[in-house]
């Protein structure tokens, strides 16, 4: 868990977690309780790097054979 709070910081996991921050501030300024649940749910999934539907996709294995497969001469007739 340590790790992927501390690990894999890009540009748009800061920006996410800034505008976490700012939603919250402003709740905390307009007295807004749904404003600040928000920021914290922004919040949070920008420090745990996940996303809402991030565990809801397949996880598609990669091929394991990566043989050639030889092409085939294809023949074509004309049609009148």
């Amino acid at each position: 868990m340590k790790a992927v709070v501390l690990k894999n910081w890009n540009m748009m996991r800061m920006l996410r977690l800034v505008i976490g921050i700012f939603i919250i501030s402003q709740g905390m300024l307009a007295q807004e309780w749904a404003l600040i649940a928000m920021g914290s749910i922004f919040s949070v999934l920008a420090v745990l790097n996940i996303g809402c539907c991030d565990r809801c996709l397949p996880n598609t294995p990669k091929a394991r054979n990566h043989k050639s497969v030889a092409a085939e001469e294809i023949t074509f007739e004309e049609v009148k």
